[in-house]
């Protein structure tokens, strides 16, 4: 990873803070870097990942849904920037699923 417009190499202390900062790998795709939403404040986290289900389904990416039809849980956690339980996948994708 190389930091500034010289290109110098991110000291190995300094990578973990530069990832959190926003920095990408010189190597890697920015779009493969997703990052949370940033209108989270005030949601909790069952809002946050029902959120970020109804982006997977609305973006309609491969692999972002399992063979179960269910959400893929890796993907949804990039999505929305961070982790997510089996039992809180379960427990969003059950209410989204609930007849109005």
């Amino acid at each position: 990873m190389s930091l500034g417009l010289d290109g110098g190499e991110v000291p190995q202390m300094l990578v973990q803070a530069a990832f959190a900062a926003g920095a990408v790998p010189d190597d890697a795709d920015p779009e493969e870097f997703v990052s949370a939403p940033e209108n989270n404040h005030g949601k909790s986290q069952e809002e946050i990942i029902e959120d970020g289900i109804k982006q997977m389904i609305e973006r309609d990416e491969e692999g972002d849904f399992t063979a179960a039809g269910t959400p893929d849980r890796r993907k949804l956690a990039k999505v929305i920037g961070g982790p997510v339980t089996a039992a809180e996948l379960d427990a969003a994708w059950k209410k989204l699923n609930e007849p109005v």
